[in-house]
This record gives C-alpha cells, sequence and structure tokens, in this order.
C-alpha cells in the first residue's frame, strides 16, 4: 500500500533518524504536487498496485471488539481482521503499514468493498472525499499532525476510514498518529464511545483530525506573528523570504486538503444520510464548525502573510532610498569640491592665486564653505 508521512515543517535530520524504517517517498519537504502518479498512468480503473518507489512495510493491527457490554482491545493479526469485520460484533480495526495486494482484493471479495474503493485507499493522492455504497461507506483524509521530535515540525498523512453497518476499518501509514486521546477514551466505560457505535467512532476520528488542524494552524500563526514583530521592530532577517515561503507553502497544503474536507463533512450532513444517525449529526455539525474556523483561520493567515510580504517591500524600498538619498547628498557635496580641486590641480605654469602666500589655507576654506552652505541648504529643503 502506497501512503505518505509527509515532512510538513522542515524535519531536523535527529527526528528522521528516530523513525522506523519508511519508504523513499515518505518523508520530503512538501506535498504541493501530486506525487507517484506516472506508474498508474493507463492502466484500468481499480487496478490495484503500487507506486514504483513504495516498499512493503511490516503491518501492525490493532482491534477494539464490543462484546457482552465490554469494549476488549487487542493485538491482531492482518488475517483476523476480515472474520471480524464479518462477525456482527461491533469493533474499530486500524491497521498501520502496507498490507499486501492479495490481502485488499481477498477484503472486497469477502466484505463487499469496491475496487475502485481499494483503489482510493491505496492512493496517496487521493483528495479528501466520501463514497457512499451498499455495504459500506469510505472517507478518504489527510491526517496532519506535529511531530513528537523536538523542533521535528508537522507531519501529513493519507488517511482511509471504512464503515460498516457494525464498526469501522482504519488504514494509515505509519504508527505516528492522532488517535490517542481516542483510545484513552475507550478505556473509560462512562463514555459515548465504549459503545463503538460505527458512525460516532467516524465522528470522534474526523474531530481528532480537524482538532489537529487547528494545533498546527496555531503553530503556523505563532511564526507569522514572529515575522511580523521582526519587520516591526525593524529585525531585517536575511533569510525572510526563505521563511516568508516556508509559512506560505505550509498554509498552501493545509487550504489544499481542509477545503475538500467541508463538502465531506456536507454529505455527512445531509437528511438521507442513513449512515449518520440522526442523534449524532450534531456531533457532525460540530465538527464542521471547527472546520470553518480552521478554514477562515487558514485564509486569515495568507492574507496576512500577503500584508507581511507589502511591508517587507516597502520597508525595504524605504531604506534603499534612504542610502540612496544619504549617496546622492554626499555625491552633490563633493560636486563642486572635486570641480575647484580639478582647476588647482592642474598643469598650467601661471595661475595667479599660487603666488600668494597663503592659498593653500584659502583653498580649503573655500572647500568647507562650499560643502557648509550646500548641506545648509539641503537640510532647509528637508531632504535629510
Amino acid at each position: 500500500m502506497v501512503r505518505q508521512a509527509v515532512a510538513f515543517f522542515p524535519l531536523p535530520d535527529s527526528s528522521l533518524s528516530s523513525t522506523r524504517i519508511l519508504s523513499p517517498n515518505a518523508l520530503f519537504p512538501m506535498a504541493r504536487y501530486i506525487k507517484t502518479i506516472k506508474a498508474k498512468t493507463g492502466v484500468a480503473p481499480g487496478t490495484l498496485m503500487y507506486s514504483d518507489d513504495s516498499q512493503l512495510l511490516p503491518v501492525t493491527t490493532s482491534c477494539y471488539l464490543r462484546k457482552n457490554q465490554n469494549t476488549i482491545q487487542s493485538k491482531i493479526d492482518l488475517e483476523e481482521v476480515i472474520p471480524t469485520i464479518n462477525s456482527g460484533h461491533k469493533f474499530w480495526i486500524n491497521i498501520t503499514g502496507n498490507p499486501s495486494i492479495e490481502w485488499f482484493q481477498e477484503l472486497g471479495e469477502k466484505c463487499g468493498v469496491h475496487r475502485l474503493s481499494l483503489e482510493d485507499i491505496l492512493n496517496p493522492n487521493q483528495r479528501p472525499m466520501m463514497e457512499r455504497f451498499d455495504a459500506y461507506v469510505l472517507y478518504c483524509v489527510k491526517m496532519i499532525y506535529k511531530s513528537k521530535a523536538k523542533k521535528g515540525g508537522a507531519l501529513m498523512e493519507h488517511l482511509s476510514i471504512l464503515q460498516f453497518p457494525n464498526g469501522v476499518v482504519t488504514f494509515q501509514y505509519t504508527d505516528y498518529d492522532t488517535f490517542d486521546g481516542i483510545r484513552n477514551r475507550l478505556t473509560n466505560v462512562n463514555t459515548r464511545i465504549y459503545e463503538l457505535q460505527p458512525d460516532y467512532m467516524v465522528f470522534c476520528i474526523l474531530d481528532t483530525l480537524v482538532d489537529h488542524y487547528m494545533v498546527v494552524t496555531e503553530t503556523i500563526g505563532r511564526r507569522i506573528d514572529k515575522l511580523e514583530d521582526q519587520l516591526l521592530r525593524g529585525e531585517m532577517a536575511q533569510d525572510f523570504i526563505l521563511k516568508f515561503s516556508m509559512q506560505q507553502r505550509e498554509l498552501n497544503v493545509l487550504r489544499k486538503n481542509i477545503h475538500p474536507l467541508k463538502e465531506l463533512l456536507m454529505q455527512c450532513l445531509k437528511v438521507d444520510n442513513a449512515w449518520i444517525q440522526f442523534e449524532h449529526q450534531h456531533f457532525f455539525n460540530d465538527v464542521n464548525d471547527h472546520l470553518i474556523l480552521v478554514t477562515e483561520t487558514v485564509d486569515t493567515y495568507r492574507d496576512l502573510l500577503s500584508d507581511i510580504l507589502n511591508m517587507h517591500s516597502t520597508l525595504t524600498n524605504n531604506n534603499m532610498n534612504r542610502v540612496m538619498k544619504t549617496l546622492t547628498i554626499f555625491s552633490a557635496v563633493f560636486i563642486p569640491i572635486t570641480f575647484i580641486a580639478g582647476v588647482y590641480g592642474t598643469n598650467f605654469e601661471y595661475l595667479p592665486e599660487l603666488g600668494y602666500r597663503y592659498s593653500y589655507f584659502i583653498f580649503w576654506g573655500v572647500l568647507v564653505a562650499v560643502a557648509a552652505l550646500m548641506l545648509f541648504y539641503f537640510k532647509k529643503k528637508r531632504w535629510f
């Protein structure tokens, strides 16, 4: 399975070395463009395949199973996933890594998952979307979250969710995710999530994703505020354009993946959506409100970045104008001085003033007087 854990902010080498083995295209500076698409050019729709640079990773599977009014957590083998889906018990199964193509084919055959849905799960370039079928619902979203490594920035990962009538299966690339809060709540018998209702599980996952969008957006906001404060204090860093470009790219990636999620939530809130219980729709509406807040914040930060760039250009031009004004004043003062010095520096044999005893001192007096008069005139005109 091809999934990408994308370096959203610059990751130092130390943070990469602490990460378990990833595929060659797992971590890279920014996911602005479609990647690993060449291998699928001309291939029939629904063909399950890896990209050219993909690498099979070990698969780990965690399962929360609802039995006898209790939710049981366990590690299961990949071969037990399909029987669990068909068992009739409520469940949440989280699959990390790259299962084989044969396993996906078996999943499609025994659980009624369409080949196009399986292709979307395998496709790291799939935009956030929701598709409803008779036997399941497929959600494809982007999981964006801060790296746990110090100054490690944030990561973006393709996340697929299959909602069945009795449970949810999630597919992710790495074991670094945003689900710790969900796992902790699943151990509390007094929580609604403990019952493992499929639509409520989907809400919890989407809510967690959007909450982490807010955290990442807040981090970008702090960096933008810092850039603005530096400009206002006159601390013009030489790497300003580099920092500005990084924040702009981060906001563009956020915007690219957040806006389609609004369409997904609107489909969840449709009245004819039988996969979402009426009593749970207000939870999805709450997620939608948070997502709108994130979207508006991202758009505000993009406008603020434009204002900061204009401010930077204005300050740069003003500094340049001050420098040019100073140089022009010095040039203007030295033009007559240079002229006088040129006249008396000629090689003519007869210059009347040269024979006078105090000519040298008079010459310097004239130069100083000319310079002082010109500076006084410029000051009076408020040219500096």
